[in-house]
């Protein structure tokens, strides 16, 4: 009786899983850094925790994610 192959080890980033991952997180933080922009500009928020760190990881992180998928 003959032995069955084994199937070729998978990539990392099979089925789609990190690609749908990241564009949540586009979704997710672009529609963040939108409020954000819209909150500093119609009510002049420049708390931390609006236009500090956060409002450019808001657009930062995405463009990471994307950058790294990319080069895999």
């Amino acid at each position: 009786m003959r032995r069955p192959e084994l199937p070729a080890p998978q990539h990392p980033l099979r089925d789609g899983f990190w690609l749908a991952t990241i564009l949540f997180a586009t979704v997710f933080l672009c529609g963040a850094f939108t409020v954000h922009l819209t909150d500093r500009k119609e009510h002049g928020n420049k708390k931390p925790g609006n236009a500090g760190p956060v409002f450019f990881a808001d657009i930062g992180m995405p463009a990471l994610l994307w950058v790294l998928y990319l080069v895999r």
